[in-house]
């Protein structure tokens, strides 16, 4: 028997400051605000992202293949997946007005 040598390398360090590059504006833009900003805007940021995932769950259960909508580039963002969760019946109107308000709050902050 012959020992194959790994392939694996160690990430170069130019490699990882391009993958650092890549990350999208919004990111930054959130990363800034939580970590630059006081507790409340944090909580409310926190919030909004934990809405998001389970607004995207509770479309991905109320269709036949709603895992498509989440999956490559051209994702919903957070005010159209509200208009999708209006428009499937599956949650309450005070709920979509809360979550719609949440998402003013955090384009505020960001």
């Amino acid at each position: 028997m012959t020992k194959e040598k790994s392939t694996k390398s160690a990430a170069h360090p130019s490699t990882e400051s391009a993958d650092k590059e890549e990350l999208s504006e919004g990111f930054h833009r959130y990363y800034k605000a939580v970590y630059q900003s006081d507790e409340n805007v944090s909580a409310v940021l926190n919030c909004h992202l934990v809405a998001e995932y389970y607004m995207e769950q509770i479309i991905m259960a109320s269709l036949p293949r709603g895992d498509i909508l989440f999956s490559g580039k051209n994702k919903p963002g957070f005010g159209s997946k509200l208009q999708l969760l209006q428009a499937l019946d599956v949650a309450e109107d005070e709920l979509i007005t809360s979550l719609r308000s949440l998402n003013q709050r955090s384009e505020e902050h960001t």
